[in-house]
């Protein structure tokens, strides 16, 4: 699954991982830091971080003005998101 913003994109691959690149100026891309990503030919495919949000992804979606959300399995009475 793919969401994409304005200045970035996220995937969610076949292991419920989340992996984004793009412009990350206001930490857009969850990762911790105002790093781009994948700007560089180092920076891309499996060279790219894994967004770490303490669960699998189970669907995501991004939005004009906002930072991706992304979405995991319901536990107890929690669930994740970024906004």
């Amino acid at each position: 699954m793919i969401a994409a913003g304005p200045l970035y994109t996220c995937a969610v691959l076949t292991n419920r991982t989340l992996r984004c690149f793009g412009q990350n100026t206001y930490g857009q891309l969850g990762l911790g830091n105002t790093d781009a990503y994948g700007d560089e030919s180092s920076e891309v495919g499996t060279s790219l971080p894994t967004v770490d949000i303490g669960q699998r992804v189970k669907y995501i979606t991004a939005g004009n003005s906002k930072p991706p959300v992304p979405s995991v399995p319901m536990t107890k009475q929690s669930a994740g998101a970024w906004v």
